[in-house]
């Protein structure tokens, strides 16, 4: 990953792109406008919606719009989550938008990482319990030129935990492993390849 940079998002569906030796901002994107939040509950009451929301993937009223953010390996690419359940590719000198995957979460997204040492796959977990698995075509490349271009993102479930939130994930092995939390104590090693279980950490 390129270490001169540092990227960030926010709820307010704001992206940006720092120059980490110096401080300067490279550049800066509004992804959406976010919706109208509603606070005219209690503090605690707005708190347990916001949790409920995350889990049922509803509550119109409430966005949180962009939660995670990752660089792709090579550091073209940047990957970022969104409370509506869509994950979204950019380059990461420009910022524009290149994918815009949806489909396979039914709530937020809550980590998401390049894997297999290049940037054509990602994967995802989210805030319905599931572990999702795309396959990108090569114009996400940082020099390919998708403005126009018709592609099919292919996608697969590879774990669904039922009423669990995931929170964490991280990939290793040169992205050819990934090990996430379950919601219940135990952290989960799967073989991206296979898509199988390889041990639980608990």
């Amino acid at each position: 990953q390129d270490s001169s940079r540092v990227v960030s998002v926010s709820s307010d569906d704001t992206m940006a792109v720092w120059d980490a030796s110096t401080g300067a901002l490279c550049w800066r994107t509004k992804l959406q406008e976010p919706q109208t939040v509603s606070l005219h509950a209690k503090t605690i009451n707005v708190q347990l919606r916001l949790i409920a929301g995350l889990v049922s993937g509803l509550m119109p009223d409430v966005y949180l719009g962009l939660l995670c953010v990752s660089y792709s390996p090579c550091g073209g690419c940047i990957a970022v989550g969104a409370y509506d359940g869509t994950v979204r590719v950019h380059n990461a000198a420009t910022g524009e938008q290149q994918h815009r995957l949806l489909g396979d979460h039914e709530g937020g997204i809550t980590a998401v990482q390049f894997v297999q040492n290049c940037s054509t796959a990602l994967v995802s977990v989210g805030a319905d319990g599931r572990v999702v698995l795309w396959s990108l075509p090569p114009a996400v490349d940082v020099d390919a030129d998708s403005s126009t271009a018709v592609v099919t993102i292919q996608s697969a479930v590879v774990r669904h935990h039922s009423q669990c939130v995931l929170t964490c994930l991280a990939t290793f092995c040169e992205g050819a492993k990934i090990v996430y939390g379950d919601g219940r104590r135990t952290l989960r090693v799967v073989d991206i390849q296979s898509q199988k279980d390889l041990f639980h950490l608990n």
